[in-house]
């Protein structure tokens, strides 16, 4: 995921990561990617069907990477999901699926 985020960086450093999974879960995540990828500033977002909080932050994001849990995240909210992200013009630069 780190080569991806270096290679696939389009606008400014820094990213935003959100999904379906647990906050403690994108966090511990967000923590590797950082030690990992020197210099992106990273956010953690929640859902964005429970947190209104990741939507007013997400058209400041640069880029977005999606955190999805099998047996957990439903097809149908990750599709509302990349579309929320599409509509603002935002490029998801990775998936991780746990």
């Amino acid at each position: 995921m780190a080569a991806n985020v270096r290679n696939y960086m389009t606008e400014g450093r820094d990213i935003m990561i959100l999904g379906s999974s647990s906050v403690d879960k994108t966090v511990e995540i967000a923590e590797e990617l950082k030690k990992r990828v020197p210099g992106v500033e990273i956010r953690v977002g929640r859902d964005m069907g429970t947190s209104a909080e990741t939507l007013r932050l997400l058209p400041e994001a640069g880029q977005i990477i999606l955190v999805e849990e099998r047996g957990i995240s439903k097809y149908g909210e990750i599709q509302n999901q990349v579309e929320v992200i599409r509509s603002l013009d935002k490029a998801i630069v990775g998936c991780i699926v746990l």
